[in-house]
């Protein structure tokens, strides 16, 4: 904060996805292109390059508008956590006009875009939030899953490990990371970051049953079996995935009969 009337956000140039190297080697001619994606800053936008990093100044909405702004928001997580999308998304678009240098909201938004199923405009929300809070382990998370629905695995795969690159424990950001490289057809690998998010977060139902579909397609059928049988015994309260492991562990334990019995069939 410089004035009562400026506002100064600083960021590593590193930081700057939409930077090439070539950018970063001419810092002098950065300013401009830097004014043009934080466009969405209040104000007449003055740029300033040191020692690797931007400072950016913004004139801030008045008081008051910052307030009705955290207020919106407020109101748009009560309605997304209802399954109120429609008027969550509404809500947050009149938060941001208030305010809109607020990375939580955008990723909030960009959040709700998703489960609307509009991944261009959740897309386009979360890049202002990587913008704002590159730092963020949860925005690339967040991102990662959009690539994810849009099976873009190479994507998913990278901005999952950025993810755990800032946050390294993190079992969202390895669970994600395990699907997407499952799907990429990196079975090994995927299993060892499964395996992560459950060092992690043993009680997450998700790892344990992306490592059971990871080992059941490379046909380790006792050990997927096994890893159901932990996770059924690990949760408690209601969950879908209890119910999809049980109908998978009964799939496993027909097919291991029919395998069984074929082999006691041969003769030699």
């Amino acid at each position: 904060l410089s004035s009562p009337f400026v506002h100064t956000f600083v960021v590593k140039l590193s930081d700057l996805a939409f930077l090439s190297t070539e950018d970063l080697e001419r810092e002098g001619d950065l300013g401009e292109k830097i004014v043009r994606q934080f466009s969405f800053l209040p104000g007449d936008l003055k740029v300033t390059i040191s020692d690797g990093f931007a400072h950016i100044e913004y004139s801030p909405a008045p008081p008051e508008k910052l307030q009705e702004a955290m207020r919106l928001a407020d109101q748009a997580a009560k309605a997304a956590r209802r399954a109120d999308f429609k008027s969550a998304l509404g809500l947050y678009e009149q938060a941001l006009q208030a305010n809109p240098a607020l990375p939580d909201t955008h990723r909030d938004l960009a959040m709700v875009h998703y489960e609307l199923g509009d991944l261009a405009s959740a897309k386009n929300a979360l890049i202002d939030a990587l913008r704002l809070a590159p730092g963020d382990a949860w925005n690339h998370v967040v991102m990662g899953n959009i690539f994810v629905r849009e099976q873009d695995w190479s994507s998913a795969i990278r901005f999952f490990s950025k993810a755990i690159e800032l946050k390294p424990d993190d079992p969202w950001a390895l669970n994600g990371l395990g699907a997407a490289l499952a799907k990429s057809g990196q079975t090994e690998k995927a299993i060892t970051a499964f395996d992560s998010a459950i060092a992690a977060n043993p009680k997450m139902p998700e790892p344990r049953f992306g490592k059971a579909l990871a080992l059941r397609s490379q046909g380790q059928l006792a050990a997927s079996a096994e890893t159901l049988q932990a996770l059924i015994a690990s949760v408690d309260s209601p969950n879908p995935i209890i119910e999809q492991s049980k109908n998978l562990l009964a799939a496993i334990d027909r097919k291991s009969t029919r395998l069984n019995s074929s082999h006691a069939n041969i003769s030699y």
